[in-house]
């Protein structure tokens, strides 16, 4: 006779340890549980660590709460801007029109921004959650959120990179 604690039993679970990272899984009916597994892209490589943090609790929250995801992508994009500009506003439709004023952006990534910054402000405004869940929609969020980083930092660091290689005598004049 089995003697349980007080704990629920649970049928046809186990628990493993990753060869590769040492953590244990937790498996209930061959689908592991925990850890989570996210769905979402991962981060752009030159995404800045204070915003990559907000994108991957997004990352872990979209299955639980596409809304809390959108939200926390909203967030991303305004530490992008913040991170852009020299002297941001509070206001992020603020900062994304001086970011395309100042021709950092074009109008297609402009409208990366907006997409980003209106769906995130759809799913919360005043404290208030009020929009459906929107899995899909949210995951093509992330994908735009790291369009936006891979063009606005590492598209431009690659290209300075490769530019300041180049012989001075080759350079165009700048003015």
């Amino acid at each position: 006779k089995q003697r349980h604690l007080g704990y629920p039993q649970v049928e046809n679970a186990k628990i493993s340890r990753c060869r590769n990272c040492n953590n244990y899984h937790i498996w209930v009916d061959n689908k592991m549980v925990y850890p989570k597994q996210a769905v979402a892209p991962l981060p752009a490589d030159e995404m800045p660590e204070d915003i990559e943090s907000d994108y991957r609790e997004a990352r872990q929250v979209l299955d639980d709460s596409p809304k809390a995801a959108a939200a926390l992508l909203r967030r991303s994009i305004e530490g992008l801007t913040h991170h852009l500009l020299e002297e941001p506003q509070d206001h992020l439709y603020t900062d994304i029109e001086t970011l395309a004023e100042q021709g950092v952006i074009d109008d297609r990534i402009r409208k990366a921004f907006d997409t980003v910054r209106v769906s995130g402000n759809d799913y919360t405004h005043a404290g208030r959650i009020y929009a459906d869940d929107n899995r899909e929609k949210a995951l093509k969020l992330f994908e735009l959120t790291n369009i936006i980083v891979r063009t606005t930092i590492a598209e431009d660091k690659l290209i300075d990179s490769l530019y300041d290689d180049l012989p001075d005598t080759k350079k165009r004049e700048q003015s």
